[in-house]
C-alpha cells in the first residue's frame, strides 16, 4: 500500500523533469467584469439580465445559484490558429460562450437534474472565426446546488498553441490520472476483498 501510494502521489506531482509555467502563456487580459443572478441557465436569460460590476476572484454564498459572468478583452487581429481557452470554475456545471456563441456546454444546467461536468478543467479552442477585431464578450453561464457557494475565478485565454501545450501535462494529473488511479484503487479493493474471503475459506 505504501509503494503505491508513493507510486500515485510522486507521479502526480511529477518533481524531476521540466515543469510547465503558466507565466510563458501570453495571457489575454479581461476587463469590465459583470455578473447577474438568473432565475433560468439559459444564453436568453443571460443575454437579457441585468448585471453588476465585481472584482474576480468572486465568491457567491451561501444559496444554490444560477449565475452569468461576463467579461470583456480585446484582439488587435484574430489569430489564424485561434485562442486557448481553459474552461474551470468551482461550480456544478457551466456554459462558455464568446461573442453570443456557445463553445462549451455538457450535460444538464437545470438545478436538481444537473451534471456535474464543471467540476473538471476543459481546454477549450477558440476559432478565429468566433473572433473579431477590437472588443469581444466572453460569457460564462453557471449552477450551482451541490455545495453551499460558487467561486468565479479569471479564466486562462492565450494563443492556442501556447495554452494546450503548457497545460496539457497538469490536466492530465489532475483529470485522467486521478481517474485511473480511481480505478486501479477500486481494482486493488476488490482484489483484497476476494483474498480475504479466499482465506476465511480455508
Amino acid at each position: 500500500i505504501i509503494a503505491a501510494q508513493i507510486v500515485f502521489w510522486g507521479l502526480f506531482y511529477a518533481p524531476w523533469g521540466p515543469k510547465p509555467s503558466f507565466d510563458r502563456i501570453d495571457r489575454i487580459a479581461f476587463t469590465n467584469t459583470q455578473l447577474a443572478e438568473l432565475s433560468i441557465p439559459t444564453p436568453s436569460a443571460a443575454d437579457t439580465a441585468t448585471y453588476h460590476k465585481v472584482n474576480l476572484p468572486y465568491v457567491d454564498c451561501c444559496d444554490p445559484s444560477y449565475l452569468s459572468l461576463k467579461l470583456s478583452f480585446n484582439v488587435d487581429t484574430p489569430p489564424a490558429d485561434g485562442l486557448g481557452l481553459v474552461a474551470f470554475q468551482q461550480v456544478d456545471n457551466f456554459i462558455y460562450r464568446i461573442n453570443g456563441s456557445i463553445i462549451h456546454q455538457r450535460g444538464s444546467m437545470e438545478m436538481g437534474r444537473q451534471t456535474f461536468h464543471g467540476q473538471r478543467p476543459y481546454v477549450l479552442h477558440v476559432p478565429q472565426g468566433l473572433l473579431k477585431a477590437g472588443t469581444n464578450e466572453l460569457s460564462i453561464i453557471t449552477v450551482r446546488e451541490g455545495h453551499p457557494y460558487s467561486d468565479i475565478i479569471e479564466p486562462l485565454m492565450g494563443p492556442y498553441r501556447q495554452v494546450q501545450e503548457l497545460t496539457a501535462l497538469r490536466l492530465w494529473q489532475t483529470v485522467d490520472y486521478r481517474m485511473l488511479g480511481g480505478m486501479l484503487t477500486l481494482t486493488l479493493g476488490l482484489f483484497g476483498m476476494i483474498m480475504i474471503f479466499r482465506s476465511q475459506e480455508k
